[in-house]
Protein backbone atom coordinates (compact mmCIF):
# COMPACT_ATOMS: atom_id res chain seq x y z
CA UNK A 1 0.00 0.00 0.00
CA UNK A 2 1.49 3.44 -0.93
CA UNK A 3 2.24 5.42 1.98
CA UNK A 4 -1.16 8.36 -0.02
CA UNK A 5 -3.33 5.40 0.92
CA UNK A 6 -2.26 4.85 3.92
CA UNK A 7 -2.62 8.53 4.90
CA UNK A 8 -6.25 8.76 3.55
CA UNK A 9 -7.23 5.86 5.20
CA UNK A 10 -6.48 6.75 9.04
CA UNK A 11 -7.42 10.30 8.16
CA UNK A 12 -10.87 9.15 7.34
CA UNK A 13 -11.21 7.56 10.94
CA UNK A 14 -12.72 9.31 13.80
CA UNK A 15 -9.53 10.92 16.11
CA UNK A 16 -9.81 8.24 19.11
CA UNK A 17 -9.72 5.16 16.01
CA UNK A 18 -6.78 6.23 14.11
CA UNK A 19 -3.54 5.37 16.35
CA UNK A 20 -5.75 1.76 16.42
CA UNK A 21 -5.96 1.77 12.06
CA UNK A 22 -2.57 2.94 11.82
CA UNK A 23 -1.46 0.09 13.88
CA UNK A 24 -3.66 -2.03 11.75
CA UNK A 25 -2.29 -0.88 8.42
CA UNK A 26 1.31 -1.30 9.65
CA UNK A 27 1.04 -5.07 10.59
CA UNK A 28 -1.19 -5.45 7.43
CA UNK A 29 1.90 -4.27 5.35
CA UNK A 30 4.61 -5.46 7.38
CA UNK A 31 2.82 -9.16 6.90
CA UNK A 32 2.71 -8.32 3.12
CA UNK A 33 6.21 -7.40 2.89
CA UNK A 34 7.29 -10.48 4.54
CA UNK A 35 5.48 -12.32 2.51
CA UNK A 36 6.61 -11.31 -0.80
CA UNK A 37 10.11 -11.81 0.53
CA UNK A 38 8.98 -15.44 0.73
CA UNK A 39 9.10 -16.01 4.69
CA UNK A 40 10.13 -14.55 8.08
CA UNK A 41 13.70 -14.81 8.36
CA UNK A 42 15.96 -12.54 10.69
CA UNK A 43 17.34 -10.61 7.93
CA UNK A 44 13.83 -9.72 6.25
CA UNK A 45 12.33 -8.65 9.27
CA UNK A 46 15.32 -6.50 9.96
CA UNK A 47 14.84 -4.96 6.71
CA UNK A 48 11.33 -4.89 6.41
CA UNK A 49 11.12 -3.25 9.51
CA UNK A 50 13.72 -0.66 8.34
CA UNK A 51 11.35 0.10 5.38
CA UNK A 52 8.47 0.59 7.15
CA UNK A 53 9.62 3.20 9.25
CA UNK A 54 10.27 5.42 6.75
CA UNK A 55 6.61 4.40 5.42
CA UNK A 56 5.38 5.19 8.47
CA UNK A 57 6.78 8.27 8.83
CA UNK A 58 5.59 9.22 5.41
CA UNK A 59 2.05 7.75 5.90
CA UNK A 60 1.30 8.99 9.42
CA UNK A 61 3.23 12.47 10.12
CA UNK A 62 0.68 15.17 10.44
CA UNK A 63 -1.82 12.83 11.71
CA UNK A 64 -0.39 10.85 14.30
CA UNK A 65 1.92 12.89 16.90
CA UNK A 66 5.31 11.73 17.03
CA UNK A 67 5.53 9.99 20.42
CA UNK A 68 2.55 7.85 19.07
CA UNK A 69 4.47 7.33 15.92
CA UNK A 70 6.92 6.06 17.72
CA UNK A 71 5.42 3.99 20.05
CA UNK A 72 3.24 2.48 16.86
CA UNK A 73 6.91 1.36 15.22
CA UNK A 74 8.34 0.00 18.38
CA UNK A 75 5.39 -1.94 19.47
CA UNK A 76 4.34 -3.39 15.99
CA UNK A 77 7.73 -4.28 15.37
CA UNK A 78 8.19 -6.07 18.34
CA UNK A 79 4.89 -8.11 17.72
CA UNK A 80 6.07 -9.19 14.77
CA UNK A 81 9.31 -10.24 16.41
CA UNK A 82 7.02 -12.35 18.43
CA UNK A 83 4.63 -13.17 15.48
CA UNK A 84 7.09 -15.02 13.79
CA UNK A 85 8.84 -16.67 16.74
CA UNK A 86 12.55 -14.79 16.17
CA UNK A 87 14.62 -13.27 18.79
CA UNK A 88 14.87 -9.32 18.22
CA UNK A 89 18.70 -8.68 17.72
CA UNK A 90 18.44 -6.14 20.16
CA UNK A 91 17.93 -9.15 22.95
CA UNK A 92 20.19 -11.37 21.02
CA UNK A 93 23.16 -8.89 21.49
CA UNK A 94 21.59 -8.15 25.29
CA UNK A 95 22.12 -11.50 25.95
CA UNK A 96 25.85 -12.11 24.45
CA UNK A 97 26.35 -8.85 26.71
CA UNK A 98 25.24 -10.30 29.71
CA UNK A 99 27.62 -13.11 29.17
CA UNK A 100 30.39 -11.23 28.71
CA UNK A 101 29.56 -9.71 31.80
CA UNK A 102 29.18 -12.69 33.76
CA UNK A 103 33.16 -13.88 32.17
CA UNK A 104 34.66 -10.24 33.44
CA UNK A 105 32.92 -11.34 37.20
CA UNK A 106 30.62 -8.23 37.30
CA UNK A 107 29.02 -7.58 40.44
CA UNK A 108 25.53 -6.82 38.46
CA UNK A 109 26.14 -7.82 34.78
CA UNK A 110 22.55 -8.38 33.62
CA UNK A 111 22.33 -4.29 34.76
CA UNK A 112 25.37 -3.70 33.17
CA UNK A 113 24.73 -4.89 30.12
CA UNK A 114 21.45 -2.82 30.16
CA UNK A 115 21.19 0.00 27.58
CA UNK A 116 18.13 2.01 26.36
CA UNK A 117 17.80 0.37 23.07
CA UNK A 118 17.82 -2.78 24.70
CA UNK A 119 15.39 -1.76 27.54
CA UNK A 120 12.85 -1.16 24.57
CA UNK A 121 13.22 -3.93 22.74
CA UNK A 122 12.74 -6.32 26.06
CA UNK A 123 9.91 -4.23 27.37
CA UNK A 124 8.52 -4.50 23.96
CA UNK A 125 8.93 -8.14 23.71
CA UNK A 126 7.04 -9.13 26.80
CA UNK A 127 4.40 -6.40 26.29
CA UNK A 128 3.90 -8.33 22.59
CA UNK A 129 4.24 -12.00 23.92
CA UNK A 130 1.46 -10.91 26.34
CA UNK A 131 -0.43 -9.40 23.83
CA UNK A 132 -0.09 -12.99 21.61
CA UNK A 133 -0.84 -15.15 24.57
CA UNK A 134 -4.17 -13.11 25.23
CA UNK A 135 -5.42 -13.33 21.99
CA UNK A 136 -4.67 -16.95 22.04
CA UNK A 137 -6.10 -17.72 25.37
CA UNK A 138 -9.64 -15.41 23.56
CA UNK A 139 -9.71 -17.54 20.71
CA UNK A 140 -9.96 -21.00 22.69
CA UNK A 141 -12.42 -19.77 25.01
CA UNK A 142 -14.22 -18.79 22.07
CA UNK A 143 -13.84 -22.25 20.45
CA UNK A 144 -14.71 -23.89 23.63
CA UNK A 145 -17.53 -21.49 23.86
CA UNK A 146 -18.97 -22.84 20.91
CA UNK A 147 -19.13 -26.55 21.48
Amino acid sequence: MKAKEAFLLVLSEDEPQRFAKACMLFRNEADKRIKLRHGPTRNCIQNVLRELEDWAGKAFTGILEHKHLVLLIQDEGSAIWVRHKILDPAIEEYRKAVRLEILRDSPLPALQALTPKRLDALSGMVLAQIREDLTNLAAETEEKEKL
